[in-house]
């Protein structure tokens, strides 16, 4: 008989970043190269989509 489910997957282990690898991860892309953009506050990127309500008003 099969059985009804599969085993659990062991989790991945938890990370391990801290301020200071972080820190050293950043200076080492900029120093690469890297250029860091800021993105104005609560711009997620996605094209703002209306709902069927506000289009409707806009008429």
């Amino acid at each position: 008989m099969k059985p009804l489910r599969q085993r659990n997957i062991p989790k991945p282990p938890a990370a391990h970043e801290t301020h200071e690898s972080i820190r050293q991860q950043t200076h080492q892309f900029l120093q690469q190269g890297g250029v860091v953009t800021e993105v104005p506050s609560g711009f997620s990127g996605i094209p703002h989509m209306q709902s069927a309500r506000q289009k409707d008003n806009n008429h």
